[in-house]
């Protein structure tokens, strides 16, 4: 198994060169079983530059969003218990869905979690 960072919304111009969507979709690619998940999407203003196993069950995505402010942010997705974690800046002017935090002056994380649905 693999994570795809970069397939979605590839494709070949007249050239044969690569171009790409603004989107960005993350999956888990398993190739002995032909299948792929989606665990994560973002459109224009965020993306995953890097994604690492941790272990067999623990995916490590690292990115930023860049609205208002570049802001980097890591997510952590356990796969076997099906949450996912994600750390970023408070006072980054951006907050993962309905956490927006603003204006802060010392760096502190926040940590944001949320259940996939069963």
């Amino acid at each position: 198994m693999y994570v795809d960072i970069n397939s979605y919304g590839m494709a070949l111009d007249e050239n044969n060169n690569a171009i790409f969507d603004v989107d960005q979709a993350i999956n888990i690619v398993d190739v002995k079983n032909k299948t792929s998940t989606s665990i994560g999407f973002f459109g224009s203003v965020g993306r995953v530059e890097d994604a690492f196993w941790k272990d067999n069950s623990t995916i490590v995505l690292l990115g930023s969003i860049n609205y208002p402010k570049s802001s980097p942010f890591v997510t952590i997705v356990d796969l076997k218990n099906k949450t996912e974690k994600q750390y970023s800046y408070k006072n980054s002017e951006w907050g993962y869905g309905k956490h927006l935090c603003k204006g802060l002056e010392k760096r502190e994380l926040l940590a944001v979690e949320r259940e996939f649905n069963k």
